[in-house]
């Protein structure tokens, strides 16, 4: 392992607000922090880049057959904006008459983007079982979907979701367009800014994620993220999170706005207190 891997963000926008000077490190795949980054610049606070999770085409996939089979289906899966971004990479226009279906508010910014316009996503909760408890979804007898997913260490992410669809009838195509593996390097720069009295929270998008980034610090640094503040986008990733002994954990709910928001309730309270 090389010694650290970070990257600070956008110069932060003079700011007098609740966030200004905070620093936020955010752990999701680089392309997938860049635009939080750049909204928490412009909020005032120093974005601390750390990718937990490093996403890379997965080569054994050929997209363009995937793509032309695309329009052949009736309903696409997509389990997150990674699989949006690597499954339609190079498509020139998603099929109108394919259903897109996404968990979450960034699955379907990312989806909607690729020009998809009828695009799902569950009301219930921002997960698989929120998509498998929509009402539409019940009985999939005839339907021809894919489902668009990973590849962690070597085996398909999302398995059950396509298990669920295939026990309701539809015959399903599970496309591992992508490679999530964990970073090649340590988190030592995080952890000197840490022990500089630099970092004020940090962003944990996934239990694998939070996996990652705990082997990427020392005992010690473990022992000082302990302290920081964490924000989390679901209940499963605040079990992670609180597994890994963060004393202080906020689920914040799903996307970018949800997040900045709560970011900015919690240093409002502690500025006030």
């Amino acid at each position: 392992m090389s010694s650290t891997d970070f990257h600070l963000g956008p110069t932060p926008t003079p700011a007098a607000g609740a966030l200004a000077g905070k620093g936020i490190v955010v752990t999701r795949p680089m392309w997938q922090a860049l635009p939080l980054a750049q909204a928490l610049g412009e909020a005032g606070a120093v974005p601390i880049v750390f990718p937990a999770i490093v996403i890379e085409p997965n080569p054994a996939v050929n997209l363009l057959d995937v793509q032309m089979r695309l329009s052949q289906c009736s309903r696409a899966f997509f389990v997150s904006a990674n699989a949006v971004r690597e499954g339609l990479m190079g498509l020139a226009t998603f099929p109108s008459n394919v259903r897109a279906y996404g968990p979450g508010p960034g699955t379907a910014q990312a989806l909607q983007a690729c020009g998809a316009t009828t695009v799902c996503t569950p009301t219930t909760s921002f997960d698989t079982q929120g998509l498998l408890a929509m009402p539409e979804l019940q009985q999939l007898a005839g339907d021809r979907v894919m489902v668009f997913t990973g590849l962690v260490a070597g085996a398909s992410g999302k398995g059950e979701l396509a298990a669920a669809l295939h026990a309701r009838g539809a015959d399903v195509e599970v496309v591992a367009c992508y490679n999530r593996r964990p970073p090649d390097t340590s988190a030592q720069g995080v952890e000197e800014m840490c022990t500089a009295g630099r970092v004020h929270a940090v962003v944990l998008t996934s239990a694998e994620g939070i996996a990652n980034f705990w082997n990427c610090l020392s005992p010690s640094g473990q022992a000082t993220m302990q302290t920081i503040p964490a924000f989390v986008p679901h209940p499963n990733v605040a079990v992670a999170a609180r597994a890994k002994g963060f004393a202080t954990v906020n689920d914040c709910g799903a996307g970018d706005a949800a997040l900045l928001d709560a970011l900015t309730n919690h240093f409002s309270k502690e500025h006030s207190a």
